[in-house]
């Protein structure tokens, strides 16, 4: 379950989490299950291992976030602006990535595995 103290710092914008975030360096994030659907956290928004289990980011503006070692398993990007994004050693397991816009994202070791098997079974 999300982090509701959380998730009221990063409805305030960008500028607000990051430097939350900076000033908690190390805190556990946890966005899990949270509806973020058509949020727009671009300019390198700070997710760095952050618990985003079944989060939804549907139609979701996140150019620049950096997701690096975050556990995105069974979340949802479907139609999510992912350009210049951070997804090193992200999880992605079931993930949901359907036209997302990938351009110049950061894929640098993530676990694709689980996810296409899953796009497999998705078109059967």
């Amino acid at each position: 379950m999300a982090n509701e103290e959380q998730l009221v710092i990063l409805k305030q914008g960008v500028h607000v989490w990051n430097k939350w975030h900076e000033e908690n360096f190390g805190v556990y994030i946890d966005f899990s299950g949270a509806n973020l659907k058509k949020i727009s956290l671009f300019d390198e928004t700070a997710f760095v291992g952050a618990n985003l289990i079944g989060a939804v980011f549907s139609e979701a503006d996140l150019r620049g976030a950096n997701l690096s070692f975050a556990n995105l398993t069974v979340s949802s990007f479907d139609n999510t602006n992912l350009t210049s994004a951070n997804l090193s050693s992200a999880v992605l397991s079931h993930a949901d990535l359907l036209s997302s816009n990938l351009k110049r994202t950061v894929l640098h070791d993530v676990n694709f595995i689980q996810y296409l098997r899953h796009l497999g079974r998705r078109n059967h």
